[in-house]
């Protein structure tokens, strides 16, 4: 599994960094689906998970980078993107798509990369 950095910005924010994350089981490290919107969703739950772990939600992602071994793949990447981000992609955070020619894993169809701020009261 990939893992994230927790960069000071100022004395209030604190900027996450999650790298590049593939759609691996955190206890295996393998790939266990072939399909994109599974392989999504894994890397979502992942991303999720990591969130979760620092006290962030998905409502504090600050932008988001969806790497896709092809752009076709893109209707079936959004079907599961909405599933954690809503139905209304106006709201989610500044999302850059592009893809990539091959991902470290020969199995993997897509990795997802994204920064989070964490805002201190």
């Amino acid at each position: 599994m990939s893992h994230g950095k927790r960069v000071k910005l100022h004395e209030k924010v604190d900027i996450v960094i999650i790298s590049g994350m593939l759609a691996t089981d955190p206890e295996t490290f393998q790939i266990d689906s072939d399909d994109i919107k599974s392989q999504t969703r894994k890397v979502m739950e992942n991303i999720g998970k990591l969130l979760q772990d620092n006290n962030l939600s998905w409502q504090d992602l600050i932008r988001l980078r969806i790497l896709p071994l092809t752009l076709s793949d893109l209707d079936s990447i959004f079907d599961v993107l909405r599933e954690f981000l809503g139905a209304d992609f106006t709201t989610w955070p500044p999302t850059t798509y592009m893809s990539l020619v091959g991902l470290p894993r020969p199995q993997a169809l897509i990795e997802i990369e994204c920064e989070v701020a964490s805002i201190k009261q």
